[in-house]
């Protein structure tokens, strides 16, 4: 089983405060205390950054998902959900 640990980087906030890219961005250092985690625990695990095209999820069996923001949008969080649901990828997290 191939985990992908799913993150955004934020460069500046759309909607929301500012005070969140704060917390969307030390999102990477959770992600790779996540993927250590699992590979000591013998799950095959990558840290993957995502943007706009959520294509790159495609590729894992299971997401662990971090995602808040998408490039900044605080509003559009639900669409990561949503495109696991739609692909049939299983994940943790609240759905759409």
């Amino acid at each position: 089983m191939k985990i992908g640990v799913a993150y955004t980087y934020v460069d500046e906030i759309q909607k929301g405060e500012e005070i969140e890219k704060i917390a969307d961005n030390e999102a990477i250092d959770v992600a790779i205390a996540v993927k250590e985690v699992l590979e000591k625990n013998n799950f095959s695990a990558e840290v993957v950054m995502v943007g706009k095209d959520f294509d790159v999820l495609k590729k894992y069996d299971f997401i662990f998902d971090l995602v808040e923001s998408i490039a900044g949008n605080v509003i559009d969080g639900y669409k990561i959900p949503r495109f696991m649901e739609k692909n049939s990828i299983p994940f943790t997290g609240c759905g759409s």
